[in-house]
């Protein structure tokens, strides 16, 4: 629903043409440098592992999902990676967190 709402108040703007990319994440052709798929899977399971706050990686990926469903680009496809890594990020975050909980 949140995304619905940042589409409608970005549309009243002046200079809106479209949805385009609309703020989604992606790789290859989809990413605005030519990330590839695995830098990006490394990146995002390394960003996830050691956010710092254990409540925005959920948040983060639902948004990512709301706007994938808007965007004209590959971003519902490749919506995937974001969520495989989100899952993986957070098992090593949790071991990581145990390793050194168990050392203190």
């Amino acid at each position: 629903m949140a995304c619905f709402r940042r589409l409608r108040f970005c549309s009243d703007a002046l200079g809106f043409y479209g949805v385009g990319s609309f703020a989604s994440n992606g790789y290859g052709e989809a990413s605005p440098e030519g990330y590839s798929m695995l830098s990006t899977l490394v990146i995002e399971i390394f960003m996830t592992a050691f956010s710092r706050s254990s409540s925005w990686a959920p948040r983060a990926k639902k948004a990512l999902a709301g706007v994938a469903l808007f965007a004209d680009r590959p971003a519902l496809t490749q919506l995937w990676l974001f969520q495989v890594a989100s899952v993986v990020g957070g098992a090593v975050g949790a071991l990581i967190w145990k390793a050194m909980a168990s050392e203190i």
